[in-house]
């Protein structure tokens, strides 16, 4: 199987992913699943402050490498 590749303007490899289908049509309405796990994230956060401060620190890296952007309400569209 070939995967095409390329790099971007920054000099990055950029995968498309080998899916065969539209990827909307396969992950579907996910939001309640996302919600869910992000209440578990909560109670876990409320009991373990090592954790808490792990989580923190992992998506700290995430923002900071430009992998995650904060999004706005509207943006999320609250």
């Amino acid at each position: 199987m070939f995967i095409e590749h390329n790099r971007d303007a920054t000099g990055r490899y950029v995968v498309h992913l080998p899916l065969k289908s539209d990827a909307n049509i396969l992950l579907g309405s996910s939001k309640s699943s996302a919600s869910a796990s992000m209440a578990h994230i909560h109670r876990r956060m409320a009991m373990d402050a090592g954790f808490t401060a792990a989580y923190r620190e992992f998506m700290q890296v995430y923002i900071d490498s430009g992998h995650m952007t904060k999004l706005s309400d509207e943006e999320i569209g609250c």
